[in-house]
C-alpha cells in the first residue's frame, strides 16, 4: 500500500540516508532501521501491543510522515502504538516531506512543539525508555527539549530527553525542583542525524543515554521518577527552550529496553 504524504511549501534539502518506511502497510509500524540495510522493525505490527517483544510496553509511536490515511495533518501526528496518544500542535513546526531519517519529519525552531496530552499510559513510574532521531542545526546555548513530560506548578518532570550546551542528556525532575541530569561528555556536531535513547530505570537504579546505539552515559540514579499532570512535549516545553533542528520517529515505552533492543533500533 503506497503512502500518501502531506506536501507543504517549505522543504529542507537534507540527506536522509536509506528510507526504510515509505511503504508501510496499514497496521505495520517501524521505529527504526538498521543502517546496513537489514530492516529490523519495518513490518512489525504493534497495533495491539501484543506483537514481537519490541512492542511490549510501547505507549506512543509517532512517525511524523504526514500520513493522510491515518488522519495526519500539519497539526496532528498519529500515534501508531494504538494507545490514542496522538500529538497535536498550536505553534507548529514545519513538515518536511522526505526530510526525515525515515520518510518525513518536522523542522523545529523555538517555541514550536507537538504535545501528547497527559494520560495514564504516558504518566510512567518504574522505568521509561524514550527514543527519537534528532538532526540539530546548531549547538545549544541553553536547555533545549527533544522530549519531556513536565508540569509547571509545582515543577515536576516525569522524564526527559534534552540537550544543553554541547551535550546530550537524559533527565527528570523531582517535586520541589530537584533536577537529575545525566549528560554525555562528548560534544555533538550539528548537521547530522543522531539516534537518541534515554532510559530511566528506577527498578535497577540507573539512568542511561544511548547515542547511535551505544551507551554514552550510564549512571547510578537512586532518586525516583515522579508522575506529573503535564503533557509530553516534543521540540519545546513551557519551562525550556525549543530545539533548532528536525525530529523524527519518536517512541516511548513504559519499560527499560535492553541494550540489544536499543542497538536494533539504530
Amino acid at each position: 500500500m503506497s503512502r500518501a504524504f502531506l506536501v507543504l511549501s517549505s522543504c529542507l534539502a537534507i540527506g536522509c540516508g536509506r528510507i526504510g518506511f515509505d511503504a508501510r502497510a496499514a497496521g505495520d509500524v517501524g521505529v527504526g532501521d538498521d543502517v546496513a540495510g537489514t530492516a529490523t522493525l519495518a513490518t512489525v505490527d504493534c497495533s495491539t501491543n501484543a506483537g514481537p517483544p519490541i512492542c511490549n510496553g510501547l505507549v506512543a509511536l509517532l512517525h511524523f510522515d504526514g500520513d493522510v490515511a491515518h488522519g495526519e495533518t500539519a497539526t496532528l501526528a498519529h500515534d501508531f502504538s494504538n494507545n490514542n496518544n496522538d500529538a497535536t500542535c498550536t505553534t507548529c513546526p514545519t513538515f518536511v516531506p522526505g526530510g526525515g531519517r525515515f520518510g518525513g519529519a518536522f523542522a523545529y525552531t523555538d517555541p514550536q512543539a507537538f504535545a501528547i496530552a497527559n494520560g495514564p499510559s504516558v504518566s510512567i513510574t518504574g522505568a521509561v525508555t524514550m527514543s527519537a532521531w534528532f538532526y540539530p542545526n546548531s549547538l545549544a546555548t541553553n536547555w533545549r527539549i527533544v522530549i519531556t513530560k513536565i508540569q509547571t506548578t509545582p515543577l515536576v518532570a516525569n522524564y526527559g530527553l534534552p540537550h544543553m550546551g554541547r551535550q546530550l542528556c537524559v533527565n527528570f525532575c523531582t517535586a520541589g525542583g530537584g533536577w537529575m541530569n545525566h549528560c554525555s561528555a562528548t560534544d555533538y556536531t550539528p548537521g547530522r542525524w543522531y539516534h537518541l535513547v534515554g532510559v530511566i530505570d528506577n527498578l535497577d537504579h540507573r539512568a542511561t543515554l544511548y547515542v547511535d546505539g551505544v551507551a554514552a552515559v550510564d549512571d547510578v540514579e537512586m532518586n525516583t521518577m515522579e508522575q506529573d499532570t503535564g503533557s509530553v512535549w516534543i521540540g519545546w516545553s513551557p519551562t525550556n527552550f525549543g530545539v533548532d533542528g528536525l525530529i523524527d520517529e519518536v517512541a516511548i515505552w513504559n519499560r527499560a529496553l535492553s541494550p540489544a533492543e536499543i542497538a536494533a533500533l539504530y
